[in-house]
């Protein structure tokens, strides 16, 4: 082989092993990217908000469990200015690993619950103090595991198992710390989604929905077919219904009448109450006024989160909602199409 040709082989291997290597360095450059994209998401989330303020929980120690709470902050972004008030929280004596990923929040209360599934925290907003509001010394020292909760004002709605094996759910109240069983089955169930609503609760064990009042402990309406997570809000409840064309996302009365709000519908997806919105994946479902709406595209690493009256995503926090810009009306029944 003349020499010609040898270095015209050798730089063509040559630039082929540049390009590899400027790909590759592309490729590392956008995976650390992405990495520091999810740490920074698993490190703040926004956990409800109330007349003044919308709240973000911040663990500068981006760890799934946290167990030094002094690295967890409570953000207030001020509704009127945006302006952000840092909050230090007093965890003292309170020295075992929470998870601030499940952490939620409705009015004056943010629910952390513990590694465990033992223990709920609350976090009080109008002072900022913390409160264990649920532990296994309430039910008789029964609970092994908390399974699930919600909470409405000032009542917690909660499924859990005890020693025996049993699936019982229950309502606390935090003010008298009175806690009534509602429900008591002779089954470890280790998914049970459940809402709370004023004096209503609904919550789902196997496919079968039931709908109870908390005072008279009648159950309103019970129904198969059901699946998924799910909200109650005011004469409705908002899940997923096999039906012959599929999976839907439905509103039921309390007679078990169905509407389709989406088709198509995916059961692991999780659904949230906010303000009369019912909001599952990109969409939200305006109770009141009945109407549906999309948000603007779906980014599976930044997912978008309907507060009040903005959208939050943890790269531009609080994007005030505008009609036709960042949100869209769409027609019920629409079939979602999932991105590859």
């Amino acid at each position: 082989m003349s020499k010609c040709k040898k270095g015209v082989i050798d730089n063509i291997v040559m630039t082929c092993f540049i390009g590899i290597a400027l790909i590759y360095g592309v490729s590392a450059v956008q995976t650390y990217k992405e990495r520091s994209v999810d740490r920074e998401r698993k490190s703040i989330k926004s956990v409800g908000y109330n007349d003044d303020y919308y709240y973000v929980l911040k663990n500068n120690d981006t760890k799934e469990f946290v167990d030094n709470f002094e690295n967890v902050k409570l953000i207030a972004y001020d509704k009127n200015n945006d302006i952000k008030q840092e909050h230090k929280l007093n965890f003292s004596s309170k020295e075992y690993p929470m998870v601030i990923e499940n952490a939620n929040g409705l009015s004056n209360w943010i629910l952390i619950n513990d590694a465990e599934n033992q223990k709920i925290m609350g976090i009080n907003t109008e002072n900022n103090e913390t409160n264990i509001l649920l532990d296994k010394t309430d039910v008789e020292d029964e609970v092994f595991k908390i399974v699930s909760y919600k909470i409405y004002d000032d009542k917690i709605v909660y499924a859990y198992h005890n020693w025996k094996n049993k699936t019982v759910i229950a309502v606390k109240d935090i003010n008298t710390k009175e806690v009534v069983k509602l429900l008591e089955l002779n089954e470890a169930c280790q998914n049970i989604p459940l809402s709370i609503y004023e004096e209503k609760v609904a919550y789902l064990v196997d496919y079968k929905l039931y709908i109870q009042d908390i005072n008279t402990k009648e159950i309103i309406n019970s129904g198969t077919d059901f699946t998924g997570p799910l909200e109650i809000y005011k004469d409705k409840v908002y899940t997923c219904k096999k039906e012959e064309n599929g999976l839907n996302f439905v509103q039921v009365d309390f007679d078990l009448n169905t509407n389709i709000i989406l088709s198509n519908a995916n059961s692991n997806e999780n659904v949230y109450l906010d303000n009369g919105k019912i909001v599952y994946r990109n969409y939200f479902y305006d109770a009141d006024k009945e109407k549906l709406y999309k948000l603007n595209e779906y980014n599976s690493r930044l997912k978008k989160q309907v507060i009040g009256d903005r959208i939050y995503t943890e790269v531009n926090e609080y994007e005030v909602m505008k009609i036709n810009e960042n949100y869209f009306e769409q027609s019920l029944g629409e079939n979602i199409i999932y991105k590859q």
